[in-house]
């Protein structure tokens, strides 16, 4: 993973709540451009029998197609955070040493500071955690986040 993808790994969770709950808005907004009506009609032969049909449109067209691109704008950025945090999964699935998987967990996945990173790796110092996460993308090869907590 880049530099750039690591730093928002920890902001997909709170980023995608919160597309989530756009999605949810702009699909009730969708609903409120639907109207629906019932007509009577009977049938072009005797016995003209009456009934009832339901027949449904749009209020507004115009609000309705913009709304309704938000709302798929909305669903693709939700897609690439989905992405990104399946792309995470796997970076940490990849790393071969289980402190050190639970180190990227909790930090990047879990969002949780460096000190509680060390705390819940029975460290007290949190530089050990930061050090070894690190260490490991530099041996890796790979570049790595600014390591503020």
């Amino acid at each position: 993973m880049t530099k750039q993808e690591l730093k928002q790994v920890r902001y997909l969770p709170k980023e995608m709540k919160l597309l989530q709950r756009e999605r949810d808005s702009l699909s009730a907004q969708l609903n409120d451009y639907l109207v629906t009506d019932s007509v009577m009609s009977s049938s072009h032969q005797v016995p003209y029998t009456p009934r009832s049909i339901t027949i449904q449109g749009i209020l507004d067209t115009d609000g309705y197609l913009q709304t309704k691109a938000k709302l798929m704008l909305t669903e693709s950025q939700l897609s690439h955070c989905r992405q990104l945090d399946e792309q995470m999964e796997r970076f940490i699935a990849d790393i071969p040493d289980s402190l050190l998987r639970q180190i990227f967990r909790l930090y990047y996945k879990q969002g949780k500071t460096w000190q509680q990173v060390a705390f819940e790796i029975g460290e007290c110092d949190e530089s050990y955690p930061r050090r070894k996460a690190r260490d490991y993308l530099n041996a890796a090869g790979k570049p790595h986040a600014r390591s503020s907590g």
